[in-house]
């Protein structure tokens, strides 16, 4: 593999209404790491209003004008990246913050598991949870059971099934091979659906835990039974639920996730209608999200109401 360094890569984040001192965090951190960073507005905002950014410098802004989704912005960042012919991109969310030489651990790390032989899909930063500080898991898949290996910050690179975005790594020729992300599914469950396609491929996703980044997961949290678990609002646990039945009909997501669809599917919707406000408001709302996604219907989900 030929020698690549931080000014061979890319980074794309997504803004959303984005809080100003959040961004400027993240902004800051990935100063001296990459060589361009292509922000990509899905903020439907009122009249001349834009996020605040700073002008020039490595930093290419694109306004949407309205929420096109997550998986349709990445793709646009992604596609500006690939054709001024960078070998990497930085995928991150606007409430990430990176440590320093981030972009160059992750190099070093991917460069290591291709001088081993390992077709490497993407390598992963290992995020701390901002509300939890529970370190990030690698995700695997077994038959009928989904396993969360967690491993201490400075170990070797783990396998992963699939990486959470933010943070991860992906060599350019990987993105020609794998393809871009599914913008049907709008939002969540992105990531999981392009690293089990890459696996699909032979590619092997890895995080790794030498590099650590700072990241936040969910709107809330909540304990069951000893466990943390990840609470979203009202419209992100639909997509979830629509997204994951929706995909139970792609080969690519392989039957050992197939295996377990159905009970996490389960799971999800009772635990989402139980830690909710309004209980069975939120489980009616999660009913009609699983029928869409098992009819086949991807998209835009209107607000519920």
């Amino acid at each position: 593999m030929p020698d690549v360094s931080p000014q061979s890569t890319a980074g794309v984040v997504v803004l959303y209404h984005p809080n100003p001192a959040g961004l400027n965090r993240l902004l800051k951190s990935l100063e001296g790491q990459l060589s361009k960073l292509y922000v990509v507005d899905n903020t439907p905002y009122e009249g001349d209003e834009t996020a605040q950014l700073p002008e020039g410098g490595m930093l290419s802004y694109t306004r949407l004008g309205r929420n096109e989704g997550l998986a349709a912005a990445q793709n646009v960042g992604l596609r500006l990246a690939l054709n001024e012919q960078f070998t990497h991109v930085l995928l991150l969310d606007q409430d990430s913050e990176l440590a320093p030489a981030t972009v160059a651990g992750l190099l070093a790390a991917e460069r290591g598991l291709l001088d081993s032989g390992h077709r490497v899909a993407a390598v992963g930063a290992m995020y701390i949870d901002i509300k939890t500080n529970i370190p990030a898991a690698a995700h695997r898949y077994r038959p009928f059971r989904f396993q969360k290996v967690r491993v201490p910050p400075g170990s070797a690179p783990i396998e992963s099934d699939w990486l959470i975005a933010s943070g991860s790594l992906i060599r350019c020729e990987v993105l020609r091979e794998v393809g871009l992300m599914r913008e049907e599914l709008f939002i969540d469950v992105v990531d999981t659906e392009w690293g089990l396609r890459a696996r699909s491929m032979g590619f092997v996703s890895f995080l790794v835990p030498a590099v650590t980044m700072v990241h936040s997961i969910g709107d809330d949290t909540a304990e069951l039974f000893g466990r943390k678990l990840m609470l979203h609002n009202d419209i992100r646990s639909c997509y979830m639920i629509r997204n994951n039945a929706y995909l139970l009909r792609e080969p690519a997501m392989g039957w050992l996730w197939r295996s377990n669809a159905p009970l996490n599917l389960l799971s999800s919707l009772i635990t989402s209608s139980m830690f909710a406000e309004h209980r069975f408001r939120r489980a009616r709302l999660l009913v009609r999200a699983l029928m869409l996604g098992l009819r086949g219907k991807a998209g835009v989900l209107s607000q519920p109401q």
